[in-house]
């Protein structure tokens, strides 16, 4: 779980975007997606695309 944006843009520099997911923890309440959300949405508009939807949608083969 990330709730800095600079963690999250050093784990997408790291990694690269194909490889980052966005999920939560539910039903546990151990997580703030809402505060990632915010992270994530500071991020450029193509990343947050891969981290939001694209990167699920090539793991179940599902392409737009």
């Amino acid at each position: 779980m990330l709730y800095r944006e600079e963690e999250l843009s050093f784990l997408v520099g790291s990694v690269g975007k194909e490889r980052v997911l966005f999920g939560t923890d539910h039903p546990f309440t151990v997580s703030n997606p809402s505060l990632m959300m915010n992270n994530v949405n500071k991020i450029d508009h193509e990343i947050r695309d891969y981290i939001m939807f694209k990167n699920a949608l090539e793991i179940i083969k599902i392409h737009l």
